[in-house]
């Protein structure tokens, strides 16, 4: 004979961070990074749209070269039209094939305009 009994689990994740938003974070991002905010990352991927790009992404991808990470950029066209499953293949494409496939940071940068 044998006999069943409901075996419960429960796991409780707490996966909240902190986002600060503000004027003039390049720096503090720079300095968190240094300090080892990511202890075992020092490749970086900015992804943004082509509005946001040469508004934050290159002045960032900059800052980051010149601080000693190794950073890429990666944008597509702006717009609506532009967030599609094709669009998020492509990125996929040009992350791997640039070997974002092992520890990295990404950083999706956006602006309200």
């Amino acid at each position: 004979m044998s006999k069943s009994f409901e075996v419960v689990l429960k796991k409780v994740v707490d996966h909240s961070y902190t986002i600060e938003i503000g004027e003039g974070l390049f720096g503090s991002l720079i300095r968190d990074l240094q300090q080892g905010l990511l202890p075992d990352v020092s490749k970086f991927a900015i992804i943004t749209d082509s509005t946001v790009e040469p508004l934050y992404g290159r002045p960032l991808l900059e800052l980051l070269r010149q601080s000693g990470f190794q950073a890429d950029l990666f944008s597509f066209p702006a717009g609506e039209s532009s967030k599609t499953r094709e669009t998020k293949a492509l990125l996929e494409d040009q992350l791997l094939s640039q070997a974002y496939g092992g520890i990295a940071a990404l950083l999706p940068w956006a602006a309200e305009l």
